[in-house]
């Protein structure tokens, strides 16, 4: 487990957040080579577990099944507390994007089981709201 209390921060937008322009350098707030990428319209408490500067961690976003969200895309980073990092006390990871698949009917055989040679079988009309599909996840917006 993390000795690192994480935050996902989630935004719309990678390149202003209010009148603020993006990416925003963090220098000036003590936490030099960090970067804010991301305008935050939302953050999640992640846990992160590993060691040896490697940590991995999971958020859980349920994306509407709606029509108007697909190709839309929104971005993402990760903040930390760690208070011998710098004199802010925080470390932000590089910016990341996710685009929504376009609302298109689709059909797929569904099992938590990668070796079973059966699942539930699923339309998009049966999907109800669980959610839309993520296309595309994108790397460093800037690093």
């Amino acid at each position: 487990m993390s000795n690192y209390p994480t935050l996902a921060v989630f935004g719309a937008s990678h390149t202003r957040f209010g009148a603020l322009p993006l990416p925003f350098d963090l220098t000036s707030f003590g936490a030099p080579g960090n970067h804010l990428y991301v305008s935050i319209e939302a953050a999640f408490p992640i846990v992160l577990s590993g060691g040896n500067n490697y940590y991995a961690g999971a958020v859980d976003v349920t994306i509407p099944l709606d029509p108007r969200l697909g190709g839309q895309t929104f971005y993402f980073q990760l903040v930390s507390v760690d208070s011998n990092a710098n004199a802010l006390g925080l470390v932000w990871s590089a910016g990341l994007y996710a685009t929504i698949a376009p609302h298109i009917p689709f059909e797929a055989v569904y099992s938590q089981d990668p070796k079973a040679t059966r699942g539930a079988y699923y339309e998009a009309s049966n999907l109800g709201n669980r959610g839309g599909l993520v296309v595309r996840l994108g790397g460093s917006l800037f690093r």
